[in-house]
């Protein structure tokens, strides 16, 4: 996630200021705390940063969306991917990292839903990371009962059920041995 293709067009300085200015904003987006406004004068500041933003929110929609195809380019991309990239982090047991706020999001939206999931409630949220995270957190606790697996095969909701289910198993085999 967060790698740029591309260059400044040539031909001017105004486009090439508007190249640099756009992923300025995409930048301002990605550090600032998640959801702080743009706060300066230029057009295409403003568009990175709404770009930025607008890509972590898609990603942030539902798990359908969360695990479809990224947006093709530009800031959008790189919002959806450091979103769902804070997801799998949170999943792998890696911290967020704050210098990037949908990653940021996304880390702790699933944090949430893994710590409810593993409550046996129904998923009480419907954005991506947590339901991502809920699902995970009940195959942890049904493995933890010492429940069968999910079919990680049946639906992308029971591959992310199996996957908690089955990091649960390492880690009980990695304490007997």
């Amino acid at each position: 996630s967060g790698v740029r293709t591309g260059t400044a067009p040539a031909g001017s300085r105004a486009s090439a200021a508007g190249w640099a200015e756009y992923w300025q904003g995409v930048d301002a987006a990605r550090t600032a705390a998640w959801g702080t406004p743009y706060a300066g004068a230029s057009s295409a500041e403003r568009a990175g940063h709404d770009d930025y933003r607008a890509g972590a929110t898609l990603a942030r929609t539902d798990l359908p969306t969360m695990t479809g195809a990224e947006p093709a380019g530009g800031g959008r991309r790189e919002g959806f991917g450091d979103y769902r990239e804070g997801v799998a982090h949170a999943v792998d047991g890696l911290v967020a990292d704050a210098t990037r706020s949908a990653h940021a999001r996304g880390w702790a939206d699933c944090t949430e839903g893994v710590a409810e999931g593993q409550t046996g409630s129904a998923p009480s949220r419907t954005e991506g990371g947590f339901t991502s995270g809920h699902l995970y957190g009940q195959g942890a606790t049904t493995a933890r009962a010492g429940g069968a697996a999910p079919t990680a095969t049946a639906t992308p909701q029971d591959a992310l059920a199996a996957a908690g289910h089955a990091h649960y198993g390492v880690g009980l085999a990695a304490a007997r041995a």
